[in-house]
C-alpha cells in the first residue's frame, strides 16, 4: 500500500511476478477492512511520516486491517528529531501506550541490523493483532 503511484510502479517493474492485486495505491486511512485483510504488514517509514496526532488512528486502522493474529512487523524510530518533521520520532514507552490495547507486543527492542546511519536509533517491532 502506498499513497503515491510511483513507488508501486517501481516495485511492479522490479518484481514482475508479484501479484498486481496485492499492489494497492490508496490512502491507508481510507482502506476498508471489509475489502482488505492482511496476514502481515511490513512497516518502514510510514509511521514516522504521519503526523503524531494520527498515530492512534494508525494503530486502530492497522488492527482493523490485520486478520486475527496478523502481524505488524518493522522499524520505528527510537529518538526525537530537532525539526518539526517528518520524520517524526518517538519512544518505546509511547509505542507501548499506543499499541498495547490493540496488539500483543511480541517484540519491541533495539534493532541490531539497522542501516548504519540509523544504527542505535530504531526499534524492531513484532506486534500481533488481538
Amino acid at each position: 500500500v502506498d499513497f503515491a503511484p510511483a513507488p508501486i510502479e517501481v516495485f511492479a517493474e522490479r518484481y514482475p511476478d508479484f501479484p498486481t492485486e496485492h499492489l494497492i495505491c490508496a490512502d491507508f486511512f481510507n482502506l476498508s477492512p471489509e475489502q482488505y485483510q492482511f496476514d502481515w504488514v511490513l512497516e518502514q517509514t510510514f509511521f514516522c511520516a504521519i503526523n503524531p496526532a494520527r498515530r492512534d488512528e494508525y494503530a486502530k486502522k492497522m488492527s482493523e486491517l490485520l486478520k486475527p493474529n496478523g502481524k505488524l512487523v518493522g522499524l520505528l524510530f527510537d529518538r526525537a528529531f530537532e525539526k518539526s518533521g517528518p520524520p517524526f520520532g518517538g519512544t518505546k514507552r509511547e509505542y507501548h501506550q499506543r499499541f498495547e490495547s490493540l496488539f500483543d507486543i511480541e517484540l519491541m527492542e533495539l534493532s541490531y541490523n539497522s542501516y548504519p546511519a540509523r544504527q542505535g536509533n530504531e526499534l524492531f517491532i513484532k506486534l500481533r493483532a488481538k
